[in-house]
This record gives C-alpha cells, sequence and structure tokens, in this order.
C-alpha cells in the first residue's frame, strides 16, 4: 500500500495509475489536489513573483544547485522554518537541519515549479477502483494575523474539507474522508495517531481481501504486505 501526505499524495496516485498491481491500498495526509487554488496571501514569494520571473528561476535553479549558489544563498540568509506541532525540540532543531540543505531547497523549488505538471498528471491517473483509501483532512486551516488574509484562508479552508478533499475520497468505491479536527497540515507531526490509524485500517482491509482471495485459490496461503511511505512537509 501507500501513503502519500501533502505534494505525496500526488506521487502516490500517478505511482498507482501507473503500476496498479503494485498497490493495494492507499492513505492519503492532506494530500494535495490538482485543482487547489489557493488564495495569494497562502502562496509562497516565489509564487507571487511575475510569471516571466518565476519561469527564469525555475530554469536556472538546477545550475544554481550544482554550482554550489543555492549553499551560499542559505547561508547568507539565515532560513529559518516553523517547526509543526507535536516535534520535540531535538527533532524540530534536525528538521531545520534538513530545510537548510541545498538539496531540500532545490527538491521544494522543483515541486514548485513543476506543480502544475504534477497536477495534470495525478488528473490523469486513474481512480482506485475499489481498494480501501483513507483521506486525513487537517481540521485546522492555515491562520495568518491580518484580518483579511485569515478571511481568505478561512473561505479556502472551507473548500478544501468540504469539497476537495472529498472529491479524493471518491477516487475509491470504497474510500473514505476522515477529519481530524486537532490537526492543521502535518498531520504526521500534529497527529500520528490519526496517520497510524488509517495505515492500520487499511491494512487490516487489505489483508482480509487478501486471504479471501488465498483461501479460494490455495487454501491457507498469506501473501506480504509493503507499506510504502511518501511524505513531504
Amino acid at each position: 500500500m501507500l501513503v502519500g501526505a501533502s505534494f505525496g499524495g500526488f506521487i502516490v496516485r500517478v505511482f498507482a495509475g501507473t503500476y496498479p498491481g503494485e498497490v493495494a491500498g492507499m492513505v492519503l495526509v492532506d494530500a494535495s489536489h490538482e485543482d487547489q487554488h489557493e488564495p495569494t496571501s497562502m502562496k509562497s514569494t516565489a509564487d507571487r513573483l511575475p510569471a516571466p520571473v518565476r519561469s527564469a528561476l525555475c530554469r536556472l535553479l538546477p545550475t544554481m544547485g550544482r554550482i554550489g549558489l543555492v549553499r551560499l544563498m542559505l547561508r547568507s540568509s539565515s532560513r529559518v522554518r516553523d517547526a509543526p506541532r507535536g516535534l520535540t525540540q531535538d527533532q524540530a532543531v534536525y528538521l531545520q537541519f534538513l530545510s537548510n540543505q541545498p538539496k531540500s531547497f532545490v527538491a521544494s523549488g522543483n515541486e514548485a515549479c513543476n506543480w502544475e505538471e504534477s497536477a495534470a498528471e495525478a488528473r490523469a491517473a486513474a481512480n482506485l477502483g475499489d481498494r480501501p483509501l483513507i483521506v486525513l483532512s487537517a481540521g485546522q486551516g492555515f491562520a495568518p494575523e491580518d484580518p483579511t488574509a485569515a478571511r481568505e484562508a478561512a473561505a479556502f479552508h472551507e473548500v478544501w474539507v468540504h469539497e476537495l478533499q472529498p472529491q479524493l475520497a471518491r477516487l475509491s468505491t470504497r474510500g473514505r474522508q476522515v477529519v481530524v479536527e486537532n490537526s492543521g497540515h502535518g498531520i504526521q507531526y500534529e497527529a500520528p495517531e490519526a496517520v497510524i490509524g488509517a495505515v492500520h485500517e487499511v491494512v487490516i482491509q487489505i489483508r482480509r481481501e487478501q486471504r479471501k482471495r488465498a483461501v479460494f485459490r490455495t487454501g491457507n496461503v498469506r501473501p506480504l504486505l509493503t507499506v510504502r511511505n511518501i511524505t513531504h512537509c
């Protein structure tokens, strides 16, 4: 089975569409939706740049990473990332360390640069048929301090929880959505028990189906089950 969080939702859906025989079930953790359109106040600085500038930066980014320019930029900027709730102090420090690695910066940039292409691939991927699917959705949205931005973010969150995420659940005839009320986007950090529970439930469903097929075919066979976890922070 596959587990995909945030942008990782695109990756597991495309994988399932490409290799359907390799995927027995799926858990999506506040996963990206190909039709999401965040208000400007929620977009990153790079996403707010004029299209020609952004396009040029996207083309240059891999080269900047190879020649060490990204490393110099990160050293001079002292980029600080807000640690998700649920992490210990040591875990937060380590996450900060990883986030400031040039490879991490370039990977995040490539993700943003190729978002539309990735969304199109996810849209074109086949659905999951009757394979078990649980969609975990953040019950708490992004809350900017600016009142106008906060209203825009709240309106987007309503669409996210009540329209876009349910659409993901309908990728399978056995799909269902679970809203994790006590968590924001980083469910895997803020409410890991919800992710563990969803994975456990899907695994049980898969094994139940496998046992039925095994008994029907051979009498007593228990196939191996692999859980693959693809996340994005």
